[in-house]
């Protein structure tokens, strides 16, 4: 039978992220100053106007416990193509790309098991005027769930599409920021209908976000997000609303001696070889500021503090039953140090309420911290680690519900799940599209009910070529 829930389960596969219109604003440098680039530098073909970049990746490996068993785990060797390819299409102010990618995974000691997963996505990037921009993805998907724990049967497939875009104004002197995101996606799974069909689901998301340059690199302000998720089977009156306020803080990679205040856009950049102005036009033309004493930042990401409200109220009751809601407090954050030589230290903390479907609770808190790093060794080899915890609760209330056969179910009203990650991972740069890749993985969770503890090893051997 197979198992929904999860810290595992890959609910987010359905829906991604929206995409973020990197026009206007500047990028974090690929390669630090003075340092050599890495030698993996995948080049694209020209076909006219379009850049062709094909892709391949081969992987070997081994899964020590490929259901999530916490008793007699099934131990499987495997082998992995990921084929991929991106079409891209420039054309002055806009920007399209259609990408493919696939991942087709054999397992030698258990083929039932084995699993091919597909996606194409179109990606755009519309620059409306100098200071406005429009970025939008669609996605659709034929996948799999990482299988549930307990489970003695193969993964949960499903479908799912995706459309979501971000429209983005800085304002004339590039201190207000304005953001508007909208993200609509619908998952449906095909097969163990008697309990997958309780995760099907349409989800609609908006969010507001306004920001304010308060430094070089540093913005701070507000963000709204407003997000419905219905659930087609109705026996089980899931569907709900979560709303969430939180303060921003977003960081962006800068140097010392930064001009501030900023420049009003398109002001000109004074040069010693320019030729000199006319009289009235230099009038007209504000000056540059001079060279500040900030010291630079080398950290980018984001800090979000706020609350959080998932609510029932608004949907119908099952039965006389309501199900109970959740106010709290809520975060998230993501930052990345960037120190000389290429090297990085990762830090990501999250805090917030989600759905369980189909494990008879309203819901689940969890609590994730994850530390991580990447050390660059020469512009060949690169070593990266990561260790994560998380800490799931499931709540919910008595629910009078009946087997098909008409049976009393037992809801599992109270459990709390902790789950521990390590991964480690090497990459060797053969060639300028030729990259070799070693990565360990290990995982562990801990529950208050038996059948959902199992810890997991899973190593594997890659190369990916970019033809």
């Amino acid at each position: 039978m197979a198992c929904l829930a999860g810290p595992l389960a890959a609910w987010g596969q359905g829906a991604p992220e929206a995409p973020t219109p990197e026009g206007l604003a500047p990028a974090p440098e690929a390669n630090p100053p003075g340092l050599a680039p890495p030698l993996y530098q995948p080049q694209a073909w020209t076909a006219g106007p379009f850049q062709v970049t094909p892709q391949l990746g081969l992987a070997y490996g081994s899964n020590s416990n490929l259901r999530l068993q916490p008793t007699k785990p099934l131990f499987s060797h495997f082998h992995a193509w990921m084929p991929g390819l991106s079409i891209v299409l420039p054309d002055g102010d806009q920007r399209y790309e259609l990408s493919t990618r696939a991942e087709i995974t054999r397992q030698l000691d258990s083929p039932q098991d084995n699993t091919t997963n597909a996606e194409l996505a179109l990606d755009g990037l519309n620059l409306l005027d100098e200071r406005t921009a429009l970025a939008w993805r669609a996605v659709l998907q034929d996948w799999h769930d990482v299988v549930g724990a307990g489970s003695d049967d193969t993964a949960d497939h499903f479908r799912a599409h995706a459309l979501a875009g971000v429209l983005r104004h800085d304002s004339e002197d590039g201190l207000l920021r304005l953001e508007a995101e909208f993200t609509s996606s619908a998952k449906r799974y095909l097969n163990h209908r008697e309990q997958t069909a309780q995760a099907d689901m349409h989800t609609r998301q908006a969010v507001l976000r306004a920001q304010h340059l308060v430094a070089p690199g540093v913005r701070v302000g507000a963000e709204l997000r407003d997000t419905h998720t219905r659930y087609p089977l109705e026996a089980y009156a899931a569907d709900n609303g979560d709303r969430r306020w939180y303060a921003t803080v977003s960081f962006e990679p800068t140097q010392a001696g930064m001009p501030w205040p900023l420049p009003p856009l398109g002001a000109p950049v004074s040069s010693a070889s320019a030729e000199p102005a006319e009289p009235a036009a230099a009038d007209a033309t504000p000056p540059m500021p001079e060279p500040s004493d900030w010291p630079g930042l080398p950290i980018s990401g984001t800090l979000k503090l706020g609350s959080e409200h998932k609510g029932f109220e608004a949907y119908a009751p099952y039965q006389g039953y309501n199900r109970r809601g959740w106010k709290g407090l809520s975060w998230e954050g993501e930052l990345h140090w960037l120190f000389e030589g290429g090297h990085q230290l990762d830090l990501g903390l999250s805090r917030g309420a989600s759905d369980a479907p189909g494990d008879f609770v309203d819901y689940q808190i969890t609590k994730r911290i994850q530390l991580g790093g990447s050390l660059r060794m020469s512009e060949r080899q690169r070593l990266s680690v990561s260790v994560s915890r998380a800490d799931a609760r499931y709540r919910g209330d008595p629910f009078p519900l009946v087997d098909p056969e008409g049976f009393p179910v037992i809801p599992l009203l109270e459990r709390n799940d902790r789950l521990d990650t390590a991964d480690f991972a090497w990459r060797f740069d053969l060639a300028r599209n030729w990259q070799l890749g070693v990565n360990l993985g290990w995982a562990r969770r801990q529950s208050t009910l038996p059948f959902a503890a199992f810890i997991r090893r899973m190593n594997s051997l890659t190369l990916t070529a970019n033809l």
